[in-house]
């Protein structure tokens, strides 16, 4: 009876008011966040791709740069309607997506990291200025997910930012990320821990990526893995030179 009232009124709110994707805007059904066909054309990443640089094998760039986490894994390449979903999440205020897109991360971690048991799952703090702005840390609710799904502690004081920090979205080369990063993440307290998941919503270059990772190495993690809802392909991106706005869509 409970059940049959429930779809009652769930049927009667689908009317009145409805769901909509939040990529394409397409009509719903209640509750739902992405329509199915914006689903089905995220780009997945294929298996031809490095698992430590998050590159594909023929853009690695392993041999230029020396990471300290061990490896990286996402679902999706940051192009797309993956990267429309994302920018919607970091700067639009839809943090419904983040359970989608930690879903999809979960199933890369099981997939990747299968035999590797996470003494805890931390995430890549932003500035706070930018949550106060958004209202949350985009990076933490995909923590708090994952955590949840892998049943693992999510350490969520681990590592601090400092406030004056240059936004990571904002610097263009490769160099000024990292040596930006190395001044912006710190860590707060000792952690002796043997493997560390560190979530975070993209991987660019993996500036923030390592500096956490030689934060959370610091503190007395052996070994950190690193998980992102998107890689971006450094190679492909500099050969298009797209630039992109805060709506995840190509400026003109």
């Amino acid at each position: 009876m409970f059940d049959e009232v429930r779809r009652f009124f769930a049927g009667i709110l689908d009317i009145w008011f409805p769901s909509h994707c939040f990529v394409c805007g397409n009509i719903l059904r209640q509750g739902a966040v992405l329509c199915e066909d914006c689903k089905a054309a995220m780009p997945r990443l294929p298996d031809n791709f490095c698992r430590v640089c998050g590159n594909r094998r023929r853009n690695c760039r392993c041999a230029y740069r020396v990471f300290h986490f061990e490896q990286t894994t996402a679902p999706f390449f940051n192009e797309g309607i993956a990267r429309r979903g994302i920018y919607r999440l970091k700067f639009a205020g839809a943090s419904e997506l983040a359970n989608h897109f930690a879903d999809e991360m979960v199933r890369c971690v099981k997939r990747d990291y299968k035999g590797i048991k996470f003494d805890a799952v931390v995430s890549v703090p932003c500035r706070i200025s930018q949550r106060c702005r958004r209202g949350y840390d985009q990076a933490d609710l995909l923590a708090k997910r994952i955590a949840d799904e892998l049943d693992c502690p999510y350490k969520s004081h681990l590592l601090y930012r400092r406030p004056f920090a240059e936004s990571q979205h904002e610097l263009h080369k490769a160099s000024h990320r990292f040596e930006n990063a190395r001044q912006s993440y710190a860590k707060i307290k000792s952690f002796y821990a043997e493997n560390v998941l560190l979530v975070d919503d993209i991987k660019t270059t993996g500036a923030s990526l390592d500096a956490c990772a030689v934060a959370l190495m610091s503190a007395g993690v052996r070994r950190v893995y690193c998980v992102t809802a998107l890689i971006t392909d450094i190679m492909v991106e500099k050969q298009t030179g797209k630039q992109y706005n805060e709506t995840g869509d190509k400026n003109v």
